[in-house]
């Protein structure tokens, strides 16, 4: 029998007994039925999500399809959690990312970093993390890597031709650092990639009235976090683990200037395509005002127009997306800069995926079911900040190797949430580095697609992977760790 058939049959049998015998098990002080039944349909969920036993985005429907039979929620309480800002935000971001891919610019964009960084062993490996990692912060992590990989491989074949056995260390450090760049870079904004998105929407949820988290707010952290993750894990790459020699006979400048002279002069769809991006991400940077101390603020847009807090990021995310479906692309066939052909290629499963998570934690919280494990996990909490956080970290680390990202931010968001509350911290403590944790899966070749991909060129063998991946998960844990306490700490 297959792990997904198994996890099929046993996510179905433990939820249906929690929620068949709700009423007569044994419960806790202040935990309700309807309680008793939302855990039923969250180990369901929660194990169906993990061995995959349906597709991702079906089986983030359940909720909606089971709380109001079960009196978890009404219908019109459960619906608006597949539409939040936070899924218009994602679903924004993930339609600009695809008028970004149709013209091509970040193709260009990164070829010339490579030229800038350098082309000698050492730099182009630091190049391609670089330009993955700046790619991913606005596009999928899967589809960043995917773009360098053609001239990864003929920089590699041309390697191990001339070199042979001795290219081998520069060929796995190659391929890892933009692997991992792709990993490290999605964490710089919340569209990057689905738990930070996962996380703003939890601390929305459960905390109305603040803090919380913007897109400004979010980069304001995460990105300082990838301009030092980025050159640490090129540098633990290329002087300890692997030590590649700079000596090999490699000739990528010339290949690269070729490409970029395929590619021709800038055309007018990247142009526009560059300036809808640029622009969004400006208004989402000053949606909000700068506090520069002493009292003195720069008033954003939205109180410049006296719109208050009306529009939020997934506003944003919609009117960019808008101007892409209306504005021409300037090519010959006259199509616009985002064809309806080309927008249905939103990956609908991660959009129904973090709409199931949002309605787990909104049943979570109507059951009080949240605020029980909130409790229960506030136990291990009264020791140390540092070191529950710490662990909450190296937790989402390593568990992130072997469950989904999304699955794991889903299901735990919510409860660290609460348990913040609970032992009285703030709740960003937890939540981002727990977030930013989900994306440091640097082991296993199925815990992300860079990883994928990456091992499935052949070139790499698991042990390869792991033994380096391990000592970057620890360092990714120790850096993202450190910075959440010193900024929320």
């Amino acid at each position: 029998m297959t792990a997904s058939r198994i996890g099929f049959w046993t996510g179905l049998v433990f939820g249906l007994f929690f929620i068949a015998f709700a009423s007569v098990l044994p419960r806790p002080d202040g935990l309700s039925v309807e309680a008793f039944r939302a855990l039923g349909v969250t180990i369901i969920v929660g194990v169906w999500w993990v061995t995959e036993a349906l597709p991702l985005g079906a089986t983030a429907l359940i909720p909606a399809a089971s709380f109001p039979l079960l009196g978890i929620s009404t219908a019109k309480q459960i619906a608006p959690s597949y539409a939040s800002s936070f899924i218009l935000l994602l679903l924004g971001g993930f339609l600009l990312a695809l008028a970004v891919e149709r013209s091509g610019v970040h193709r260009r964009i990164a070829l010339h970093v490579l030229l800038l960084v350098g082309t000698s062993p050492s730099r182009l490996v630091l190049g391609f993390a670089v330009a993955t990692a700046a790619m991913s912060m606005w596009i999928s992590n899967t589809a960043s890597t995917l773009i360098m990989m053609p001239i990864v491989l003929a920089i590699v074949d041309r390697a191990q031709e001339a070199e042979g056995e001795e290219a081998k260390p520069f060929i796995l450090a190659v391929l890892l650092g933009m692997g991992y760049g792709a990993s490290i870079g999605g964490m710089g904004t919340p569209i990057g990639t689905p738990p930070n998105v996962i996380a703003m929407a939890a601390l929305e949820e459960l905390y109305p009235q603040g803090p919380e988290l913007s897109f400004l707010s979010w980069a304001s952290i995460a990105i300082p976090i990838v301009c030092l993750l980025v050159p640490v894990m090129w540098f633990v790459l290329t002087r300890i683990v692997l030590k590649i020699p700079e000596q090999l006979n490699l000739g990528a400048a010339p290949m690269i200037r070729e490409e970029l002279k395929r590619l021709g002069p800038w055309r007018s769809i990247e142009k526009r395509a560059l300036s809808v991006f640029g622009l969004a991400a400006l208004f989402w940077m000053t949606r909000k005002g700068f506090s520069l101390g002493e009292g003195m603020t720069i008033p954003g847009w939205a109180s410049l127009f006296g719109l208050g807090k009306a529009p939020d990021d997934g506003t944003v995310a919609m009117f960019a997306a808008v101007v892409a479906f209306s504005l021409p692309s300037g090519e010959p066939d006259r199509s616009k800069l985002l064809p309806w052909a080309t927008a249905v290629k939103v990956p609908w499963d991660l959009v129904l995926l973090f709409g199931g998570g949002i309605a787990l934690a909104k049943g979570f919280t109507l059951t009080g079911l949240s605020e029980w494990l909130g409790s229960q996990l506030a136990l291990l909490g009264d020791s140390s900040q540092a070191v529950f956080v710490g662990g909450a970290a190296l937790a989402a680390t390593f568990g992130t190797e072997v469950i989904s990202n999304t699955a794991l931010s889903n299901i735990a968001m919510p409860i660290l949430a609460l348990t913040a509350q609970k032992i009285q911290i703030d709740p960003r403590v937890l939540l981002v580095p727990c977030a930013l944790a989900c994306s440091c899966a640097f082991m296993m070749p199925a815990a992300t697609g860079p990883n994928a991909i990456i091992f499935g060129t052949g070139r790499i063998r698991i042990w390869d992977m792991v033994r380096v991946g391990f000592w970057i998960n620890l360092i990714a844990w120790g850096v993202i760790t450190s910075a959440s306490l010193l900024v929320y700490g």
